[in-house]
């Protein structure tokens, strides 16, 4: 004798996500933006976030957590960077937040939706980047530790605090500028004649514009402010062997470029800077 239980197409799939859910999240190491949930959203009520602020950029340690090589999600693969410095990007930029608050993100961190973080497919765990609005100009820097968001025309999923001060919170998505600021420790500067720029470097992508050198971090940090925007090329700030924080420009692969570069920057009443190889 057989018998047969009928279910109801909706109760069929909320058994199908309640068992396959899980297991999907698993495959990336508790990676909390996998998929989005409906009833994903912010605070219940206003909460005050102007006392929060924006990630502060510290020479990194990174481990396997949340850094496999390759991984798969949804049938797609990824493979992780090998580094961050010199990333940019732009594209379409989301957010999560109560669904996911307190749960762990890629590396096993608790996720914190007013903590000024964000997750992204590609780049080390931990990385920093300074993400800026296109449409309203709004600029933050947030702290990668997750792994997202797993759409095609989306680059970066942000925290519920930095999606809101950069007014990204109540549209949901926008167009945002990505740049790595993650400092790169213990790197060697070597000055480069002008005249023996990319001829000099064996590796073209070792070659930058340095504008500035400072002791203090925040100084740089007000000088990258200044010219972020004003170059297509990358501007971060590194550090060197002997403690001083750099704000750099490139990597330069064609040297007919430095003469524009350096014009603008004078046109800003900016210093023009000099050439360095970047060694490690």
């Amino acid at each position: 004798m057989k018998v047969f239980f009928l279910i109801k197409p909706k109760a069929a799939l909320r058994f199908f996500f309640r068992i396959t859910l899980p297991l999907v999240l698993l495959s990336v190491g508790a990676c909390s933006t996998i998929i989005r949930e409906s009833s994903d959203g912010g605070p219940s009520r206003p909460v005050d976030l102007s006392h929060v602020e924006d990630a502060t950029p510290a020479p990194v340690v990174r481990t396997r957590a949340g850094n496999a090589k390759v991984y798969s999600v949804l049938g797609k693969t990824y493979q992780i960077l090998d580094e961050s410095h010199g990333y940019r990007e732009r594209g379409m930029a989301s957010w999560y937040g109560t669904k996911f608050h307190g749960r762990r993100t890629a590396n096993g961190e608790v996720y914190d939706m007013y903590a000024m973080t964000g997750a992204h497919k590609t780049l080390p765990i931990p990385s920093y980047v300074r993400v800026t609005n296109v449409n309203n100009g709004r600029s933050v820097v947030v702290r990668i530790n997750d792994r997202g968001p797993f759409h095609d025309n989306r680059i970066l999923d942000l925290s519920y605090a930095a999606a809101h001060k950069l007014g990204v919170d109540v549209a949901g998505v926008a167009l945002v500028e990505v740049e790595d600021v993650t400092p790169v420790p213990g790197k060697t500067f070597v000055e480069v004649p002008d005249n023996k720029a990319i001829g000099s470097v064996a590796d073209a992508r070792e070659l930058y514009l340095q504008i500035g050198a400072f002791q203090q971090r925040q100084s740089a940090i007000s000088l990258q402010s200044k010219v972020t925007g004003l170059f297509s090329e990358a501007v971060n700030i590194t550090e060197g062997t002997d403690s001083l924080h750099r704000v750099i420009i490139g990597p330069i692969a064609n040297e007919q470029t430095i003469p524009a570069l350096r014009q603008r920057l004078e046109d800003s009443g900016l210093n023009k800077g000099h050439l360095v190889r970047v060694t490690r």
